[in-house]
């Protein structure tokens, strides 16, 4: 059950993280958009780190190892992508 609270916690603030980001765009602010757009992904892949090892994700900001961490199988375009 736990593993759930964390997940879902996850998902709701990366949600919310994502809206800001939509916002940002409107407004043209966009280094500030990309930034909570790496948020955003940042705590989906943490959700999917706990939801694929059932313990807490690291304390870390690289999405490539998020993802290494997830078993995420990647192209190497997506890999790229996320560095």
């Amino acid at each position: 059950m736990r593993t759930k609270i964390a997940t879902d916690y996850w998902i709701k603030t990366s949600r919310e993280d994502f809206r800001a980001a939509e916002s940002l765009f409107e407004k043209r602010l966009y280094p500030q958009c990309l930034f909570f757009c790496h948020l955003s992904l940042e705590k989906l892949l943490k959700a999917l780190v706990i939801k694929t090892t059932k313990n807490h994700p690291p304390f870390i900001h690289d999405l490539r190892k998020l993802a290494e961490i997830a078993k995420l199988s990647l192209t190497e375009e997506k890999e790229k992508s996320l560095a």
